[in-house]
C-alpha cells in the first residue's frame, strides 16, 4: 500500500504548468472518480484460462482496461511485468498503451533513475516513445540524474522516499544529519517541487510513522486527503495502492482538498477481475 503526494505544501509554478495535472483534473471531473487503475499482470496468478506467458497477460491486462477504462481516472502500468517478456512484452505494452482512451492519463510504473546521459534517452523511451504521462522515479544519484525527467513540463515524476517492500528500512532508514535519509529526500523533492519542478512523492502508507513524518514535510496534505476502502473490498485484492496530490489549479480540486486518486492493482489473482455491472465508489 504506498501514497504518492506532490511534495510542495503550496501549489509550484511547474505544477501550474502540468499538462499531466491538467489531463488528470479533467479526467476526475469527467468520470467522478478518483480511481486509477494499476494493472500488474503477474504470469503466475492470472486466472484459469489465461495462459502465463506474454499472450495471457496482455489478455488479462486489455480485459482489465477495457472493463475499467470508462470509469478510471488514471490507468497506471507495472513495466517489468511487460518487460521481462523482451521485445515480444515490449510489443504488447505498446499496444496495450495504444488501447487506452486520450483522455485517460497513462503512469508508467518504471521506476527509473541513472546518469543524466541515460535518463535522457528513459525519457525520451518512456514519455516520447512509450507515451506515459506521468512515471515513477529513483532518486539515489541525485537530482542532476533526474533532471531530464524533470525537466518535461508537460509531464510527471513521482519520486521513490520511502518505500513499502519489508527491507525498505535498510537503506532509507539510514541517519542524514540527525533525521532518516527518507525525510532529506522528502525535503528536497518539494524543494524541487516548490522551485518548479513537475514533481511528487511514493511513499510506502504501510509504514504510518514514517508516513506521518513524510506529510509534516509536506503541510499542505491533511488525513482527509486519503481514501480508505472496506475490509471485504481490501481482501479481494493482493495489494492497495493509493495515488495522492494536491491539486495545482483551484478549478480542477473538485474535492476542495485536492486532486487525489485511488490506486487499484489488478491482475494479481483471479479475485482481483473487475465487474463489469458496477460501477466503483
Amino acid at each position: 500500500m504506498s501514497v504518492a503526494v506532490n511534495a510542495s505544501s503550496q501549489p509550484s509554478a511547474a505544477a501550474e504548468r502540468s499538462g499531466y495535472l491538467t489531463r488528470l483534473g479533467a479526467r476526475i471531473g469527467e468520470v467522478g472518480s478518483a480511481l486509477c487503475l494499476g494493472i500488474d499482470p503477474d504470469p503466475r496468478a492470472l486466472p484459469a484460462g489465461f495462459p502465463p506467458d506474454v499472450t495471457g497477460i496482455e489478455r488479462f491486462a486489455s480485459l482489465l482496461l477495457e472493463a475499467a477504462a470508462t470509469y478510471a481516472a488514471a490507468v497506471k502500468c507495472n513495466l517489468a511485468f511487460f518487460e521481462a517478456f523482451g521485445s515480444a512484452g515490449i510489443a504488447a505494452l505498446e499496444r496495450l498503451r495504444a488501447r487506452v482512451p486520450p483522455t485517460l492519463p497513462f503512469i508508467a510504473d518504471a521506476k527509473r533513475g541513472d546518469i543524466a546521459s541515460t535518463v535522457a534517452r528513459q525519457a525520451v523511451a518512456l514519455f516520447d516513445a512509450l507515451g506515459a504521462d506521468a512515471i515513477t522515479v529513483n532518486p539515489y544519484l541525485g537530482g542532476d540524474a533526474l533532471e531530464p525527467f524533470l525537466a518535461r513540463n508537460d509531464r510527471f515524476a513521482y519520486v521513490l522516499c520511502r518505500t513499502s517492500n519489508s527491507g525498505a528500512a535498510e537503506f532509507q532508514d539510514l541517519a542524514v544529519d540527525g533525521a532518516p535519509l527518507y525525510l532529506a529526500v522528502a525535503h528536497r523533492v518539494a524543494d524541487w517541487s516548490a522551485a518548479g519542478a513537475p514533481v511528487g512523492l511514493v511513499v510506502g502508507a504501510t509504514a504510518p510513522n514514517e508516513l506521518g513524518q513524510v506529510r509534516a514535510a509536506a503541510p499542505g496534505l491533511r488525513d482527509e486527503d486519503y481514501y480508505g476502502f472496506t475490509r471485504r473490498q481490501y481482501k479481494r485484492l493482493r495489494e492497495l495502492e493509493v495515488f495522492l496530490f494536491r491539486a495545482a489549479r483551484p478549478e480542477l480540486d473538485h474535492s476542495g482538498l485536492g486532486l487525489r486518486l485511488r490506486w487499484l492493482t489488478g491482475g494479481m489473482s483471479p479475485a482481483a477481475r473487475p465487474r463489469r455491472s458496477r460501477r466503483p465508489t
